[in-house]
């Protein structure tokens, strides 16, 4: 197992190499080659290099459940199914806010594996949000939040990749059936949300009550139930939350 973590892996020697198209396939079946340990926060997290019988390589984020902080609130053995969920949230809606995700058995045990998202470490949320060209994506990412009940956006969770999109990374605590919004992004409260995202949240409030996506294998019947609730009340009140009386800060903020 610790044959595959190592001091000496340089991520800028792989950013650059051709990427699979289906992601998702090469996340789940690809081979564990080398692992280096994200010294950030208090859990285990590995930067990890992916590779298939064709050569073909792919950097991920690597988080094993037993690596995982205890939480009071949050069952670590469910955020990587919490995880998935967000990613086929996100899919559904076509926001583009949620990197490739797949669980899966990995050198250090079960967890989730994410796509890595090549991008200024130095950079997040309050730099981006000083950009008017943001706005929109960083309103979806609000919603997004909002809807899957973010109790962790820190600033550092929003990263740019190279080409100038914004990505919303770390979406494990999330989709609790009691309130726990807490998040970076109050720059936008008050406003109205447009027709055509509510729109788009008809259409999910619809797929969720015929169980098309399947979320029955990735939360609880009461998180279920937690998310159409949610979703309706953003449906019948279409304007972004003011700060709630309740914590609603992170901590730290990046």
């Amino acid at each position: 197992m610790n044959d595959f973590v190592t001091d000496e892996f340089n991520f800028q020697d792989y950013v650059n190499n051709l990427y699979p198209d289906d992601k998702i396939g090469f996340l789940a079946s690809a081979e564990f080659v080398k692992m280096q340990q994200i010294y950030r926060g208090s859990n285990y997290v590995y930067l990890t290099l992916l590779q298939n019988s064709l050569g073909e390589q792919l950097l991920a984020v690597y988080k094993p459940v037993d690596g995982l902080m205890q939480l009071f609130d949050f069952d670590i053995y469910t955020l990587p199914n919490r995880e998935l969920a967000a990613y086929e949230i996100d899919q559904f809606l076509k926001w583009s806010i949620v990197p490739s995700v797949v669980v899966r058995d990995g050198p250090m045990g079960i967890g989730s594996l994410q796509e890595f998202v090549n991008h200024d470490p130095s950079k997040n949320y309050f730099h981006f949000a000083e950009n008017e060209i943001n706005k929109d994506q960083l309103i979806k990412i609000a919603i997004f939040d909002l809807l899957i009940n973010n109790a962790d956006r820190k600033g550092g969770h929003i990263i740019e990749n190279m080409s100038g999109a914004l990505w919303g990374i770390d979406n494990a605590l999330t989709f609790h059936s009691e309130k726990k919004l807490r998040t970076v992004i109050w720059d936008y409260a008050n406003q109205k949300i447009e027709k055509k995202l509510i729109n788009k949240l008809v259409d999910l409030k619809k797929a969720l009550n015929q169980n098309e996506l399947k979320l029955e294998n990735l939360l609880s019947q009461d998180e279920i139930y937690a998310l159409i609730e949610r979703c309706n009340e953003i449906i019948n009140e279409p304007v972004l939350p003011n700060i709630y009386p309740w914590r609603c800060w992170p901590w730290p903020l990046i």
